[in-house]
């Protein structure tokens, strides 16, 4: 049952239905005059993946507030921990040390399913003395990886894909001296 004077919902006299043990109201909506509250918005994508990488590479300590929860936005802080960024999480907050230099992975990054962390990433190694290689999940494996690789190669970077001039990727792998080679 619902408390008409709650919802702001009035039922219409003489327009309810019965069919079974099933009833249909007939229901007239008034606009609302004011609202109260408080309202928080989840943290955006978009813009966590790109303020993430911006801090990464921030000469000072920068930290970021209401950053997504998005498994995405995970995939791109365990990729930049893995290039051995510093920064601690609390309370949809993240703070980056600064001052740091990415630094080669020990292993692959792992991407998941985010194409944004694979694309972003690849620019960015792209044009480091970073020796990396990106990997994702099958979905992301089988996602055409042309786009972004074209683009970094008239920029000067040697990229591959693994499936050669397809450029489906497993991973994007960024060797020494700006030159980067994705694989599948």
């Amino acid at each position: 049952m619902y408390d008409s004077r709650f919802w702001g919902i009035s039922p219409l006299e003489g327009t309810s239905v019965c069919s079974g043990q099933s009833y249909l109201y007939h229901m007239k909506l008034s606009a609302a005059q004011r609202i109260r509250g408080h309202l928080r918005l989840s943290g955006d994508k978009s813009i966590s993946h790109r303020v993430a990488l911006i801090a990464a590479l921030a000469d000072g300590a920068l930290e970021i507030s209401n950053f997504s929860t998005a498994r995405d936005c995970a995939s791109t802080l365990a990729c930049l921990r893995d290039l051995g960024v510093s920064f601690e999480q609390n309370d949809g907050k993240v703070r980056f040390a600064g001052g740091q230099k990415l630094q080669s992975p020990l292993r692959s990054l792992d991407c998941g399913n985010s194409g944004s962390t694979m694309r972003m990433l690849a620019g960015v190694l792209a044009g480091l003395d970073i020796t990396a290689e990106l990997i994702g999940d099958e979905s992301l494996s089988s996602r055409p990886m042309r786009r972004i690789i074209e683009p970094l190669e008239l920029m000067g970077a040697k990229i591959g894909a693994t499936d050669g001039k397809r450029g489906r990727s497993g991973g994007v792998r960024a060797p020494r001296s700006g030159a980067a080679q994705a694989s599948g």
